[in-house]
């Protein structure tokens, strides 16, 4: 049993590095000495299946399903099989296979799920999806999957029912997302635009509420709309995704309609003070850079405190404190990926043209 461990392993390691005859060869050696592994006899297949040689794959996994008829893997990996030789039919029976034996099994769920959606039939999907809450209802991936299915048929309540649930379980950046563009889909702009602003909450680099929103202000302007709530929420969830430009404009929209919307004044002020100390961060970039360029040419060591009053004596207007011009050093040299390191007391800079142990310490 040790041999036969150790040449599987040492399969393993042939089919990782994609050499996959090595692979094969040394699978079957060990399915010698322990002919009933399904194990071995899957990783053949997939060993197979790799290479392109799919009645091979299906021959193998078959091999798995004689020692064990309900091996969820096996039948996957068959009905993948079959996908890729395009016999779509015969992929579809495997996966629903497997999840006949298995309803919320992962791999054949979205396997069958890609298959129905690419043919446009999303109620079948809907079913799977629906068998497989049964058996795990707190699956949150599931639910927002479920919800998407439902927002393309234009089931909006159910999906936004759905995406609640999923929230509920888990609340996730695609859940908030997703249920805002349901609810502006629906014509709910409000809870459309709070809904991709707790997405941007969670993660303000995320890209899909970033659009939607930007999808929002277009649909707005085109529509030529009159609520000014509306705009100063829109104005607070551009807040949320540092797009500052698009904010203030959202502000001035409201603004304009009602020039005494205290709620938009509020926002406006907050997004001019941001705005205002951004472009001073920026300008505090221009002098870190020019500090670190005059400090590495002098070939001399140099503290924190005195590398930050440089930058403090060359710009006093930023009017930044010590600890705020520190950490934006540590931002700078991190954002612009410069062979810099730190300690407490110094900045090192590792020349380009000198060996790995060679230090200019500045």
């Amino acid at each position: 049993m040790t041999k036969s461990k150790n040449l599987l392993e040492r399969g393993k390691s042939f089919h990782e590095r994609e050499q996959y005859n090595q692979a094969i060869n040394t699978f079957k050696k060990a399915l010698n000495l322990d002919p009933d592994n399904k194990d071995i006899l899957i990783r053949i297949g997939l060993s197979y299946r790799l290479k392109k040689e799919y009645d091979s794959a299906i021959e193998w996994y078959e091999k798995a399903l004689e020692i064990d008829p309900d091996d969820v893997l096996a039948l996957n990996n068959i009905g993948y099989a079959y996908e890729c030789k395009e016999e779509i039919e015969k992929a579809i029976k495997m996966f629903e296979k497997a999840l006949q034996i298995e309803p919320s099994y992962e791999l054949a769920l979205l396997n069958l799920l890609k298959l129905f959606k690419e043919r446009e039939e999303p109620n079948k999907a809907i079913e799977i999806l629906k068998n497989a809450l049964e058996v795990d209802p707190v699956n949150p991936e599931n639910l927002i999957d479920l919800g998407l299915l439902y927002n393309e048929i234009e089931e909006f309540e159910l999906s936004i029912r759905e995406y609640k649930k999923a929230i509920f379980f888990e609340p996730s950046k695609i859940a908030f997302n997703n249920i805002g563009w349901t609810y502006f889909k629906k014509g709910a702009y409000e809870n459309a635009i709070k809904s991709f602003k707790r997405s941007l909450k969670i993660d303000w680099r995320y890209d899909l509420p970033y659009s939607n929103l930007h999808k929002t202000y277009k649909y707005f302007l085109k529509n030529k709309e009159e609520n000014c709530n509306l705009w100063v929420e829109l104005a607070d969830a551009f807040y949320y995704a540092k797009e500052y430009k698009y904010a203030l404009l959202s502000c001035n929209r409201c603004l304009n309609i009602n020039p005494r919307h205290s709620k938009a004044e509020e926002i406006k002020n907050i997004i001019l003070e941001k705005k205002e100390r951004n472009n001073r961060k920026l300008e505090l970039e221009i002098v870190i850079n020019k500090a670190i360029i005059t400090f590495s040419r002098m070939a001399s060591s140099v503290r924190w405190n005195d590398m930050i009053g440089y930058i403090k004596y060359k710009a006093p207007e930023l009017e930044f404190t010590n600890s705020e011009i520190k950490f934006a050093i540590i931002d700078y040299i991190d954002k612009k990926g410069l062979n810099i390191r730190l300690n407490d007391k110094h900045l090192i800079i590792v020349q380009k043209n000198e060996t790995r142990d060679q230090k200019l310490i500045i």
